[in-house]
């Protein structure tokens, strides 16, 4: 810091006044979430323990609806593949999805030779840039405040 950089502390500094309130302010707001979450917790864990079987109903209900989904689906296509038919007993259909495999490098040759249009890699990019420099990259730093866990004012 330069001679002509040094704060003017003639007057109140009425930024960190503001910075002072605020930090004042999230210190009582997490002491009264503190204290929320606690009577939440407690209630919640009646609650639980108040309906413990019909949650546990619920939860065995729904492991039963899983199964039967996926049982359904092999069956259908086990039909499927034994009659050639899509349109199977209640509702049920099949649909034929097309599953592609390739080895990612030829397609990216492929993909080149053919000039189509690929994705910018933004994140391998910046990597690459804030790693190395390149010519036509503007590097500006910018100040991330970091708020303690643990505030402390006197």
């Amino acid at each position: 810091m330069g001679e002509n950089d040094e704060p003017i502390m003639d007057e109140p500094d009425y930024e960190y006044l503001a910075l002072v309130n605020e930090l004042k302010s999230l210190h009582q707001l997490r002491s009264e979430e503190v204290i929320a979450q606690e009577k939440y917790d407690a209630i919640m864990q009646k609650f639980q323990e108040d309906n413990a079987d019909t949650i546990t109903k619920l939860k065995e209900i729904k492991e039963k609806r899983i199964a039967a989904r996926e049982t359904i689906k092999k069956l259908g296509a086990d039909e499927y593949r034994i009659t050639g038919k899509k349109q199977l007993i209640g509702g049920l259909a099949i649909r034929i999805l097309k599953k592609l495999e390739y080895a990612e490098d030829t397609a990216l040759k492929w993909a080149l030779e053919h000039k189509l249009c690929l994705q910018f890699d933004k994140k391998a990019f910046e990597k690459l840039a804030k790693s190395q420099p390149i010519d036509f990259v503007t590097i500006t730093e910018i100040p991330q405040v970091t708020i303690p866990s643990v505030i402390k004012i006197k």
